[in-house]
C-alpha cells in the first residue's frame, strides 16, 4: 500500500454538513428524491448503504489513487473522478470497537466483506476492503452495493490513507465537485465549487437521466 502523508478529510451529514478542512464550499445533502422501491435491497436507508434521507450520511473528502482503483480527483488531475465518498456510517462503543451489524437485507450481509472501525478518533464505522486484493487483481469488492438508479452511484474500494481506517479501503459511493453551471472543479476553482454525492442534483444532471 502506498504512503500518504496523510488521511482523508471526513464530515458527517446528519442536520447538515460540518466544515472541513478543505476550502471546499459543500451543498446540504439533497435526498427524498424517490420512492424506496427505486434503490436495490438494502440499500437506501441501511446502515453501510445510500444515505438517501433515512438515516445520517458521512462525506470522506480527499481519497487517494491507486492501481486499479477507482478514479478520484487528485488535487485537479481528474477533474470527473471523486473528490469524495459517501456512505451510511455505523457505529462503535467502548474499547472493543464492535461496529453495528450489516443488516440481513444488505448485499454485503453475505459476503466477504465486514465493517471496520475508523481510526482518525471518530467511533464510526464503514465497510472495510483489501487495497492489495484491488492492486493485485482489479476486482472491485464493493460493486455488490452500487445504484444505477434512482442516482447513478458506483460503490468502490476507496484509499483513505493508512491512518484513516487502520489501514483497510472503506466502501464508498462516489461524490463529485461542479461549479454551478455546472463545470468541472479546478483548483484554482475549488473555493466556489459544491460537492455532488447524488446523480440527480448534479447541475447537469440532464446528462445523466434525460430530464
Amino acid at each position: 500500500m502506498a504512503k500518504h502523508p496523510r488521511s482523508a478529510c471526513v464530515m458527517t451529514v446528519l442536520i447538515g454538513l460540518l466544515p472541513c478542512m478543505f476550502s471546499l464550499k459543500a451543498t446540504s445533502f439533497v435526498h427524498g428524491m424517490a420512492k424506496v422501491r427505486d434503490f436495490p435491497p438494502g440499500i437506501d436507508g441501511e446502515v453501510y448503504g445510500y444515505p438517501d434521507g433515512k438515516v445520517g450520511g458521512l462525506i470522506v473528502e480527499g481519497p487517494f489513487p491507486y492501481k486499479n482503483g477507482p478514479p478520484v480527483w487528485d488535487n485537479g488531475k481528474n477533474l470527473l473522478g471523486a473528490y469524495g465518498l459517501i456512505a451510511a456510517a455505523g457505529s462503535f462503543k467502548g474499547e472493543d470497537k464492535v461496529c453495528t451489524a450489516v443488516p440481513v437485507n444488505s448485499p454485503f450481509a453475505k459476503s466477504k466483506l465486514h465493517p471496520v472501525p475508523l481510526t482518525n478518533g471518530e467511533k464510526l464505522c464503514l465497510i472495510g476492503c483489501n487495497l492489495t486484493e484491488v492492486i493485485k487483481t482489479g476486482n472491485n469488492p464493493c460493486s455488490i452495493g452500487s445504484i444505477d438508479s434512482p442516482t447513478h452511484s458506483p460503490m468502490a474500494c476507496y484509499d483513505v490513507g493508512p491512518g484513516f481506517a487502520g489501514g483497510y479501503g472503506v466502501c464508498g459511493y462516489n461524490c463529485t465537485v461542479f461549479q454551478a453551471d455546472g463545470s468541472p472543479c479546478a483548483p484554482s476553482d475549488i473555493g466556489n465549487c459544491s460537492i455532488y454525492c447524488d446523480t440527480r442534483t448534479f447541475p447537469n444532471a440532464t446528462i445523466f437521466h434525460g430530464q
